[in-house]
C-alpha cells in the first residue's frame, strides 16, 4: 500500500498523492482503533 503512494509521488507529487496517502493512513488509524475498542 505505501509503495503504490510513493509510486504516485514519485510519478506526480501532486495534491492527488498527498490526498491518497492521508486517506491510507486515516484508514490506519481506524482499523487500529477499532481493534483496540472491540478486541
Amino acid at each position: 500500500m505505501k509503495m503504490v503512494v510513493v509510486l504516485l509521488a514519485l510519478l506526480n507529487s501532486s495534491l492527488l498523492a498527498v490526498v491518497v496517502e492521508a486517506a491510507a493512513a486515516f484508514l490506519c488509524f481506524l482499523w487500529l482503533a477499532y481493534k483496540l475498542i472491540f478486541a
